[in-house]
């Protein structure tokens, strides 16, 4: 379990280093729009680390938010995809449901990070309770 609880923080650490490094390119570059690879940087290693944890992490450590954020995140990747085909669409000058989904993704990626952040920081913290009361118990 201990082995659980270091990939665990690994995981929440790549998190936050998503965000922090785009931060500090911006800052030592001084060009502003660099803060938006946030949303790329982070929404990638969410995603991943989203997959992997579908994939290895029991039952019984997963964070009870996990599943919704789940389906919203396979809502929003089907969205993706109908406003990657609108966009693209030759039989009419598309695009307006493309740049609806993407307003929306402004703020429905800022909020899903944080909500992911969140079930990361639960699932660590609940996975670290474990290991102390096992090690208690020995």
């Amino acid at each position: 379990m201990k082995e659980l609880l270091l990939l665990k923080r690994i995981d929440f650490v790549a998190q936050l280093l998503a965000i922090a490094i785009p931060i500090l390119l911006a800052i030592t570059t001084k060009n502003d729009e660099i803060f938006f690879m946030i949303y790329f940087s982070l929404g990638g290693v969410q995603v991943l680390s989203c997959l992997i944890n579908k994939a290895g992490l029991d039952k019984e450590y997963r964070d009870g938010a996990r599943t919704g954020y789940e389906i919203a995140l396979l809502i929003i990747t089907v969205l993706g995809l109908i406003a990657l085909f609108d966009a693209y669409n030759p039989s009419h000058r598309g695009g307006n449901f493309a740049m609806m989904y993407l307003f929306v993704m402004l703020l429905a990626g800022f909020i899903m990070g944080m909500l992911y952040l969140i079930i990361s920081a639960n699932e660590m913290i609940f996975i670290a309770k474990l290991v102390k009361r096992h090690e208690l118990i020995k």
